[in-house]
């Protein structure tokens, strides 16, 4: 799936057409009908601007990536990570985002660099906490294991390297070791987070709070929002330390069902609670508060 980005607009992809259009000089409708990636498929060209992706890519691309599966991973808008699957766009939430450069492996595993070596496997970020080349050919990073990786056998696995002709190495695989904890470690994960959601009318806005189990020691948490329940389509996973959140710069569809999704990470051992599901909210249609159940006493009759 070709794609290459265009910095400035073009009105099409023909060399000899190519247009310059200062920023200042754009009135509003043309500054929305911009295009800032462009994908081959073999046959033609197809622009994807605002207007193709419903407002999610709204500035210059700075890298793009492609992971086993064939989806386009792109960073835009300084701190935006956008994923495109062939059919749809959506947004990613990867802390700290990544500054570049990136690469994807064979196994679809997003490794990028920020203030050191990250990789996002599994849906999660790790950190290699050293990552240092000891010389021209030899690398050396160091990751310290927790109950968030599952005991059981791994290995070692690089690929990707280039020589500075730029030609590829092979891949090479170290030795499997053995990860395991003692008695002591607690693998146990933090209950789901009881989630309420409400908006007030308005397709930027949506409002939620949760709540942890009696027990949990929780520090931190991160919600997504979805058009179906558990999806993070809308908006991917956002951490936060607080357990509520309100967002006024989404993109909602009026009469679209949407819902949030929060997870709650534990103190003692890092691991991530399942899923807490909100109540659906509708796209530009107030919230109505829940409905409390009252009490009515009758009277005692005796015959």
């Amino acid at each position: 799936m070709p794609f290459v980005t265009l910095m400035p607009p073009p009105s099409d992809l023909c060399p000899d057409k190519l247009q310059i259009h200062p920023a200042s000089l754009l009135r509003e409708p043309d500054w929305n009908r911009r295009k800032y990636v462009a994908m081959y498929d073999g046959a033609g060209w197809t622009l994807y601007g605002p207007s193709e992706t419903n407002g999610l890519l709204s500035c210059e691309v700075s890298w793009l990536a492609e992971d086993a599966r064939g989806r386009i991973w792109m960073k835009a808008c300084s701190q935006q990570i956008l994923v495109f699957d062939g059919q749809n766009w959506s947004q990613m939430d990867i802390q700290p985002e990544p500054g570049g450069p990136v690469i994807m492996d064979t196994r679809g595993n997003l490794w990028y660099v920020r203030d050191r070596l990250y990789v996002r496997w599994g849906g999660l970020d790790y950190s290699f906490t050293d990552g240092q080349w000891l010389s021209p050919t030899r690398f050396q990073a160091s990751y310290d294991f927790t109950p968030q990786i599952l005991p059981g056998s791994y290995r070692a696995e690089v690929q990707g390297a280039m020589d500075s002709e730029g030609m590829p190495a092979y891949a090479g695989t170290g030795q499997t070791f053995q990860v395991d904890f003692g008695t002591a470690v607690s693998t146990l994960r933090p209950h789901p987070p009881q989630v309420q959601a409400e908006t007030d009318g308005r397709l930027s806005h949506l409002r939620a709070n949760w709540t942890p189990v009696a027990g949990d020691k929780v520090d931190l948490y991160r919600y997504a929002i979805g058009s179906f329940p558990g999806g993070r389509d809308v908006l991917g996973w956002t951490y936060t330390a607080d357990n509520q959140v309100e967002r006024t710069d989404l993109r909602l569809q009026a009469g679209q069902s949407y819902y949030v999704v929060v997870q709650a990470r534990s103190l003692e051992n890092g691991l991530w609670s399942a899923d807490g599901r909100s109540n659906a909210v509708v796209g530009g249609v107030v919230t109505e508060p829940p409905t409390e159940l009252q009490q009515i006493y009758l009277p005692i009759v005796r015959r």
